[in-house]
């Protein structure tokens, strides 16, 4: 199979530059995915990325990142890429794009694999013989035909947006996928204290863990983009969060990187991912979870698929049950956690979801969905 996989305008994909952008990052490791498995793939994205592929094509150089966005540290500074197809930088990238493209091709079998949506949408409308697909959907604006999505609940909620009634026969569910080699197994963790990594916005719950960390008694370190000033013991962030006990039981470490962030989670007695909207998957609590370290999230979206509730980790509802958990969560097992974890969201086994997957997109050149043979070996049934 050959995969021309449209990597995003604002970022080079490679593990270092920007591990703060998750489709980045899921870029990055569908591109080793597939070419681990014997495929080809043809990367087009943003110079100086750094990625396992056929061929890598620059898009996007880093002086007109600069020009665009300002020289940005992404480690630090929050991502302001616009979703919007009629912005310039989304019509310059998607142009040369299609002309890269074009050059590549050699097949109506190609698979033309999009991680964004809407913005790239002028990219499909240029190959309509190409099976377009969008790989890795954890936002809301499709516009391919066939679609993987990060979980059920995203994709049901998805389909509800858009209204509709009826399933679609080739979209999937396919969880985010991590390289093990990232996520090593932490000996004898201290396990002193609680943890937060992500976003420093009122919505992924940092707050709460704050307050539920003060009646418990325990620290509580943070980490991620957003934090604006510290004043008074109160830390302020994005969207008018203020987390109460700065310096005293809360402790914002900065934004770390992919080794740092490895030693906060694995070392934590727990994660709180206390999201409150429906989330699409929120990794951060698949990257604790493959580390061992169990995790306190709220009950709906994702969460209801990938942590099992006194397994994992609690899924919780209200302030009293967090609470509970928080004393509660010690009587996990870590090292089978981390078990669960890699049998679920390692690259070693969402790759063969994927290759499942595409499997069945190219029998749509067949007799497709009206097809009365089925190979078992290739159901891809989340685990």
């Amino acid at each position: 199979m050959r995969f021309h996989v449209c990597a995003l305008p604002h970022t080079s994909t490679h593990k270092e530059d920007h591990p703060a952008c998750a489709y980045t990052q899921k870029v990055r490791l569908f591109c080793t995915m597939m070419l681990s498995l014997g495929h080809e793939v043809y990367h087009y994205g943003g110079e100086g990325s750094e990625v396992d592929c056929t061929e890598h094509v620059d898009i996007i150089t880093k002086s007109e990142r600069d020009d665009i966005w300002g020289d940005k540290d992404y480690s630090k500074d929050l991502y302001d890429l616009k979703w919007d197809p009629k912005e310039a930088y989304w019509i310059m990238s998607n142009r040369r794009m299609i002309r890269a493209i074009q050059a590549r091709v050699k097949d109506e079998k190609d698979f033309l694999c999009l991680i964004s949506g809407w913005p790239q949408e002028s990219i499909i409308k240029a190959f309509p013989r190409l099976t377009s697909v969008e790989f890795a959907v954890g936002y809301k604006g499709i516009v391919a035909k066939y679609c993987a999505f990060e979980s059920s609940a995203w994709m049901h909620h998805v389909y509800g947006r858009y209204q509709w009634d009826q399933g679609r026969h080739y979209d999937a569910i396919i969880p985010n996928y991590y390289d093990p080699a990232d996520f090593p197994a932490i000996e004898n963790p201290t396990n002193d204290y609680f943890a937060f990594v992500g976003r420093m916005n009122p919505d992924k719950g940092p707050a709460i863990a704050a307050d539920v960390c003060a009646e418990i008694g325990s620290q509580l370190k943070i980490a991620g983009q957003g934090i604006w000033k510290r004043e008074n013991h109160i830390y302020y962030g994005n969207a008018g969060l203020q987390i109460k006990g700065a310096g005293q039981h809360v402790h914002h470490v900065g934004v770390v990187g992919p080794k740092e962030k490895v030693a906060l989670m694995g070392n934590a007695r727990a994660l709180f991912a206390l999201t409150q909207y429906i989330g699409p998957f929120e990794g951060v609590a698949a990257e604790s979870m493959l580390l061992g370290t169990p995790v306190i999230v709220s009950d709906f979206g994702a969460f209801t698929e990938t942590v099992e509730d006194g397994v994992d980790g609690f899924r919780c509802r209200t302030v009293g049950e967090i609470i509970w958990a928080a004393q509660n969560v010690h009587t996990m097992d870590r090292s089978k956690i981390r078990e669960r974890a890699l049998a679920r969201f390692s690259i070693d086994v969402v790759r063969y979801q994927f290759e499942n997957w595409f499997k069945q997109l190219l029998g749509l050149w067949g007799e497709g969905w009206n097809s009365k043979s089925f190979d078992p070996a290739n159901r891809r049934r989340y685990p």
